[in-house]
């Protein structure tokens, strides 16, 4: 009879343990989500392919910006899977500075960018610029990103226009992106 009360409560123990553990995990499942998941903003606005090693090439997108903003413009370098590449991207891009050695001359990439924004009525030039990117920004393991502007923006509808200006042979193997971005989410 001690044996059978025994294994019914530890099998009453057993089942609130379970269902406190559930709750525990579905509590923790619900904190996640909040916390990470909760807002469905993306910072990114344009996020593209660009091709830098032949001058000439050409990428133009609509786009439309919700409220009055910041923005920023940068290229996105991905490192492939050829040992040295990143070594090789940092060369070209330039690393950051270190303590005990010195950063080499970075190679200057050109870029002509136009921004046109359209109202009912007509469309203006807010943006008509060649930018000489220069230096990094971030760097990660298997992406390099070079800053070209941030800028204030006002909501609307846009069109952009990026262009290459100068070829660069030693990029013919590597992914470029153009990113338009968000620099903090809208109110």
């Amino acid at each position: 009879m001690q044996t059978l009360t025994v294994k019914i409560t530890m099998h009453a123990f057993n089942q609130s343990m379970q269902s406190a553990a559930n709750k525990n995990t579905i509590i923790i499942l619900i904190l996640f989500i909040c916390l990470t998941g909760c807002s469905f903003f993306t910072y990114k606005i344009i996020d593209t392919p660009i091709a830098l090693h032949k001058a000439g090439n050409v990428i133009e997108t609509d786009f439309k910006i919700e409220q009055d903003d910041k923005i920023s413009l940068k290229l996105r370098f991905f490192v492939n899977d050829q040992p040295g590449d990143r070594n090789r991207l940092l060369d070209f891009l330039g690393r950051e500075a270190g303590i005990g050695f010195s950063v080499p001359q970075t190679v200057t990439v050109p870029l002509k960018i136009k921004i046109i924004k359209y109202t009912d009525v007509k469309k203006s030039v807010i943006l008509n610029k060649t930018y000489t990117t220069t230096g990094l920004v971030s760097s990660g393991e298997t992406t390099l990103d070079r800053l070209i502007d941030k800028l204030s923006i006002t909501s609307g509808n846009y069109r952009i226009r990026i262009e290459t200006i100068k070829d660069f042979p030693q990029l013919i193997d590597t992914k470029v992106q153009f990113k338009l971005y968000y620099i903090r989410a809208p109110k």
